[in-house]
């Protein structure tokens, strides 16, 4: 189809409109803490897996031995492509993948932040393995002068010594390093002794020849050795030749070697706490993470999603965290302009600094403030907005790193591409009908994000239409079809059914079908269903879909201005959702995300009259403590969490109704002691 490109107000990158003056940086007395209640306990040794989406995305989170109750994690950097976590739960070795194409070691705190690096220059590490004090690594890299040895390192970046010399370091391959669990001996898989890899072991002080754990001789493969908790086995990859890979047990001093069977080809060992053999392995299309037991041979699959890849996951141990320390000062910007309807923040300079757009509906406008990397904000002046605009988000509908903008009106859909410069001019989608709500996400698996809109065609007839990228890079409709519900109200996005795919909630106005089900099959949807009756909804405030109870499926939050019961959760039951627990909560706005770092989704209230933030920390299980509250100065209208500094943490941005923008830095955790 073509698309109509509108001209849009001009805007300038290099000239910077008037900074808005900060209003002295009043301080909080009393920033939000949490209240006493406590939070739902959690092993003291949790797995964390790598996953990566459909679409191509990559992410961590955390999930019990026994694969029940799932926890964020904070987001790695692009360029990792490995994390192991130190024994003591403290530290992440980071493999990360260097433009010119080296990868070297970094080394992080437990939350993501204090990077810095390990091992760097002209080397290629492969492997990582922490020593059980925490002390040191062993990892596997070639160098400009050796080909695949295992080095040892100290966390202080001392002792670098590699333990394996070849005098042929071309034909010799040493990989893949496990440390005991007394510390005394490295094991690691090697050519070395012919035609078959084998399993060896050597001292991580050095100065002694390497010795194999089974005799040279035997025809078999080993590699990818995982040492046990109680030192008593190793567990490795491999078999008999002509055999498929299985995993195998051997004892360090060579006895005991048996293969046990797995599902699919197993790949990437590691022990659980519990004693089983933790490996990822394809199987229906799907990566997901096994747990063999080995006194039984049988694989129990702790992840499941039958969409998403689970490639990895090893343990990490639970580490006493700081209480959250609150927000920190005030930082009021002075403005004139009408209030938004909506807040939202990306990068959409691609400058690597988080920037924040408000969607002003009385002027037309989505204006634009740059964030400086620190917190503050600069106005750099607005776009036009498209005709009778009713919502604004930010998100990335193509591969280009930058965040996009799209704005919804009555009757389009305008969508601009960020990048350097800023935004372009937008392209103007048509509507069948007014436009009534916009979600963003992945919908169809390719690693962009589209644009889902609920349209209000004749007759009230409610239409989903979903634009996207085409095969030929242009943004277009790549799905509209009729619902048949009517009365649109408002929407939000997420993996409801628990099936590993985006789903959509909408509200409608309609009392008889007041919350509806749309999920997804591919790049279509099925078939609606009434997914919760009885409630009363506010057609206009989006509502929030997210995991509240770590149950991996979206539960949906509905928010009714003026109201004394106003924020209501429902539960997913998969296929609908419970009825709702409504609590004691008046607001006019609301977000959510996980504040206070302890891996659950917190919500934030927005409070007209009186003017003030209500922090609500979720306890683990979806219920929620009782309300911190942080005084504005002001009566907000919208707010958004977004990490405005680049410290990995939410922090918080609201607008009043005078306009005015008023931002809060979050100062996350206490740093806990090291005992």
């Amino acid at each position: 189809m073509r698309i109509e490109v509108q001209k849009v107000r001009a805007y300038s990158w290099a000239v910077l409109s008037a900074l808005l003056a900060a209003c002295g940086g009043s301080s909080l007395r009393d920033p939000p803490r949490p209240p006493p209640e406590p939070e739902v306990s959690r092993g003291p040794v949790q797995l964390l897996v790598e996953r990566f989406t459909r679409g191509g995305t990559r992410d961590f989170y955390l999930v019990e031995p026994d694969g029940s109750r799932l926890a964020s994690f904070p987001a790695m950097p692009r360029e990792v492509t490995q994390v192991v976590p130190s024994p003591d739960g403290r530290t992440l070795a980071q493999l990360v993948q260097q433009p010119t194409g080296e990868v070297h070691l970094w080394l992080a705190d437990r939350d993501g932040r204090n990077r810095r690096p390990l091992l760097e220059g002209d080397r290629w590490v492969a492997s990582v393995a922490w020593s059980p004090d925490s002390t040191r690594l062993a990892v596997s890299q070639t160098t400009l002068d050796t080909e695949l040895d295992v080095w040892v390192v100290g966390a202080d970046g001392t002792g670098l010594a590699d333990l394996t010399p070849d005098p042929d370091p071309v034909a010799f391959f040493d990989a893949n390093p496990s440390w005991s669990p007394d510390g005394t001996r490295i094991v690691f898989s090697s050519n070395r002794g012919g035609t078959y890899s084998h399993l060896y072991t050597v001292a991580p002080a050095g100065g002694a020849e390497p010795q194999p754990v089974l005799a040279v001789s035997q025809e078999s493969m080993e590699h990818h050795p995982a040492w046990s908790p109680d030192g008593r086995r190793i567990a490795f990859l491999g078999g008999l030749p002509g055999t498929a890979v299985g995993i195998g047990l051997v004892e360090p001093g060579g006895m005991g070697y048996t293969i046990l069977p797995a599902v699919g080809r197993p790949e990437n060992l590691a022990w659980s706490p519990d004693g089983r053999i933790l490996y990822a392995s394809a199987a229906g299309g799907a990566y997901d993470i096994q747990a063999l037991d080995p006194s039984t041979g049988l694989s129990q699959n702790l992840t499941d999603t039958s969409v998403d890849h689970e490639v990895r996951a090893v343990p990490l141990r639970a580490v006493p965290a700081g209480p959250w320390r609150g927000f920190g000062p005030l930082a009021r910007y002075e403005s004139t302009r009408p209030p938004p309807l909506a807040l939202a923040g990306g990068d959409v300079e691609a400058d690597g600094a988080t920037d924040l757009v408000s969607l002003l509906p009385t002027l037309g406008q989505v204006r634009v403030h740059q964030g400086t990397g620190g917190g503050a904000l600069h106005d750099l002046g607005s776009l036009d907005a498209p005709a009778g605009p009713r919502a604004l988000l930010t998100t990335r509908v193509d591969r280009d790193g930058a965040v996009d903008l799209a704005a919804l009106g009555a009757t389009e859909l305008w969508v601009w591409r960020g990048g350097p410069g800023g935004p372009g001019t937008p392209a103007a989608l048509p509507l069948p009908g007014q436009g009534r709500a916009l979600v963003a996400g992945d919908f169809s698996w390719t690693g962009t994000s589209q644009l889902a809109s609920l349209v209000e065609a004749g007759g009230g007839a409610m239409r989903l239409v979903l634009h996207g990228l085409s095969g030929a890079g242009e943004l277009g409709a790549l799905l509209d079809a009729d619902t048949g519900f009517s009365l649109p109200g408002q929407a939000c996005a997420g993996d409801v059914t628990g099936e590993g795919s985006l789903d959509i909630v909408a509200t409608t106005r309609d009392p008889a079908a007041p919350v509806l089900l749309l999920p997804t099959e591919g790049i279509s949807f099925a078939v609606p269903v009434v997914a919760a009756t009885g409630v009363e909804v506010d057609p206009a405030t989006p509502p929030i879909c997210a995991d509240l109870d770590g149950d991996r499926r979206a539960d949906a939050v509905l928010l009714r201005p003026g109201v004394e019961k106003g924020l209501a959760v429902l539960r997913s039951t998969g296929a609908a959702f419970a009825a709702p627990v409504e609590l004691s909560i008046q607001g006019v706005a609301m977000a959510a995300g996980d504040v206070d770092q302890d891996g659950d989704v917190d919500l934030i209230v927005a409070q007209g009259s009186p003017g003030a933030i209500l922090f609500l920390r979720n306890l683990g299980d979806g219920r929620f403590a009782a309300p911190a509250t942080l005084a504005t100065g002001g009566a907000p209208r919208a707010l958004a969490l977004a990490d405005l500094d680049g410290d990995g943490l939410l922090d918080l941005a609201v607008a009043d109704a005078d306009g005015s923008l008023a931002t809060w830095r979050n100062l996350g955790r206490e740093v806990a002691s090291p005992g």
